[in-house]
């Protein structure tokens, strides 16, 4: 329950991202009523597998990137208490989660789907896991995204010599 009021802003954002990335995508189906399950792929397809390619290598560069946290948090003479720890916790979570979900769409997106005969409630099917899957990575990519910004700050709060880091005045 700490974590959730801890990092509450990520999680509001991320479920946001992702309730919009879904309405859009429920909606271009609908809107594109006559247009078939297999044009909406091939037009998805693409922008889909550059997203996925750079979600994949930012999750992997994230997760290196967090063991540079740790060791400055080890090192550091400040302290830090447990909670820096635990959201760096939920934060490689996250992104090992991104990291899969991106790799897993990249599998889908190589499948040769335009030269396959599908039933055409397949492809709908196969458009709509897409969709899932693009929303499911904008909305961890965004809850990543303000769950590392949180801790940057934290760490910035502990280790600068300033009273205030954005407004913040608490020591």
């Amino acid at each position: 329950m700490n974590a959730l009021k801890q990092d509450w802003l990520a999680y509001t954002g991320g479920l946001v991202a992702l309730g919009l990335a879904l309405v859009l995508y429920l909606w271009s189906s609908v809107t594109s009523l006559g247009v078939s399950a297999s044009d909406l792929i091939q037009s998805v397809s693409t922008s889909a597998l550059y997203y996925a390619s750079a979600l994949a290598g930012a999750s992997t560069t994230g997760l290196g990137l967090l063991f540079t946290v740790i060791g400055l948090a080890k090192k550091s003479d400040k302290t830090f208490d447990e909670s820096l720890y635990a959201r760096v916790g939920r934060l490689s979570l996250f992104l090992v989660v991104m990291l899969v979900t991106s790799v897993l769409l990249l599998l889908i997106l190589c499948l040769p789907l335009s030269e396959l005969e599908l039933a055409a409630g397949l492809y709908r099917a196969t458009y709509y896991v897409l969709a899932v899957l693009v929303s499911l990575l904008t909305g961890l990519a965004v809850a990543v995204i303000l769950i590392l910004f949180q801790a940057v700050r934290q760490v910035l709060k502990e280790l600068t010599p300033l009273r205030s880091v954005w407004g913040h005045t608490e020591r």
